[in-house]
């Protein structure tokens, strides 16, 4: 007995094992700057270029919720206002040669959007919050007058069905409750993070600058990406090869 016992120990510990070895360190990939003139800042590489006054400073940060993220700073040294709207920014992927791929064309995420239908998301969570409270606070009230009335006329077969109703009810009033709160905590993080440290559509007067995160989605399988910003009717190119550490 004590050595099946033993037996079967060794077996889940071989079992245990076994799968903790199917996991594999994934590679780190990142984006580094295709350009002999790079400034580095704290340990990150930016890459410079400008047109009519309008100077960019672009980095590749990291990967954040599977998107690529870059650090954006833009200065208005022209004669006259720029306007600096993210939506307008995009990447093409390239391959070995760095031939574009196709027509693909992958714009990066707009804050205004994103902002825009997390907060109606919330807004629907605060109503759900409401319409759960209001479904409990009716459900006690029923349940405390059914109680009242089978109290009156015991019958095992109609409390039976009663607690029953009640437990599910309640259930279900519960796990509606915590799926709301998790989007709603989801919806407030992804707020922050549009919020916070990004660049949001700006006017830049003369001689004024703004910096910050943008988000663009991931497209996999590319050698380099060619990344372009609108400058008047104008374009700057900016190339980053995707390397695994």
């Amino acid at each position: 007995m004590i050595k099946q016992k033993m037996n079967i120990i060794f077996a889940v510990i071989f079992c245990v094992f076994s799968l903790s070895s199917c996991y594999t360190v994934q590679p780190i990939v990142k984006l580094q700057p295709d350009d002999s003139k790079v400034r580095w800042e704290n340990g990150t590489a930016y890459i410079s270029d400008s047109i009519y006054g309008i100077k960019y400073d672009i980095a590749y940060i990291g990967l954040q919720d599977s998107q690529y993220v870059f650090d954006f700073h833009v200065i208005n040294h022209s004669n006259k206002e720029y306007v600096v709207d993210p939506s307008s920014f995009y990447y093409r992927p390239c391959d070995e040669s760095l031939q574009e791929k196709g027509l693909i064309k992958v714009t990066a995420i707009d804050p205004e959007k994103e902002l825009s239908r997390i907060n109606k998301g919330l807004s629907q969570t605060r109503i759900k919050r409401k319409n759960n409270f209001g479904i409990a606070l009716f459900a006690i009230g029923a349940d405390i007058i059914s109680s009242i009335v089978m109290s009156n006329d015991y019958n095992p077969h109609d409390h039976f069905v009663r607690d029953a109703v009640s437990s599910g009810v309640q259930t279900a009033i519960y796990v509606s409750s915590i799926a709301n709160e998790e989007k709603a905590d989801n919806l407030k993080y992804e707020k922050q993070k549009y919020s916070n440290s990004v660049i949001r559509k700006t006017t830049l007067d003369c001689n004024y600058a703004v910096y910050g995160k943008v988000f663009f989605p991931i497209i996999e399988n590319s050698a380099y990406i060619r990344l372009y910003v609108h400058v008047d009717n104008d374009l700057i190119v900016f190339t980053f090869k995707k390397v695994q550490k």
